[in-house]
């Protein structure tokens, strides 16, 4: 496991009243928690640390990791800006465009239309006979079928979703 935690300023100076309190030098703590002087001076330094040892340091004084680490949150919402932001070129590159079988070159997905016909009336519960339907569809072709006054136009197919 590598070095992942290191201290906030506040609990470092907590740390370092308990270290007075109890008289302890660095070295004292060091062998408490069985690491060397140098990994304690890393911690009062905010440097990060080994986790185990890290959890070691807290519970000889009676803090939780929570307590004492530095969470840095904000980093971490930089970080997620900063990978989206290298990484969306290649997401668009690979899934901005669908091939489609008879045409050579891959088509982009905000570049694909479709005809839509929009109804300007809501028609559902207007009843006619079978007749009627009939006479206003030819049999078979569905395509043809017209229930009520519509408006064709082309939208983008993302907008007609």
């Amino acid at each position: 496991m590598g070095r992942s935690l290191r201290a906030s300023e506040e609990s470092v100076q907590k740390v370092k009243n308990a270290l007075k309190r109890l008289r302890w030098k660095q070295q004292g703590l060091a062998t408490r928690v069985e690491c060397s002087r140098q990994t304690i001076f890393s911690f009062l330094k905010r440097k990060p640390i080994y986790c185990e040892i890290f959890e070691s340091i807290c519970s000889e004084f009676g803090f939780t990791i929570e307590e004492v680490a530095e969470i840095e949150s904000n980093n971490i919402n930089n970080l997620v800006v900063r990978v989206r932001e290298i990484i969306e070129h290649i997401i668009r590159d690979r899934c901005g465009t669908m091939r489609i079988f008879d045409m050579t070159q891959p088509i982009g997905l905000n570049d694909i239309s479709t005809h839509v016909n929009i109804l300007e009336k809501i028609t559902a519960r207007r009843r006619k006979s079978i007749n009627e339907l009939l006479q206003e569809c030819q049999l078979g072709k569905f395509e043809g079928c017209v229930f009520g006054k519509t408006t064709e136009e082309i939208f983008p197919a993302i907008e007609a979703v």
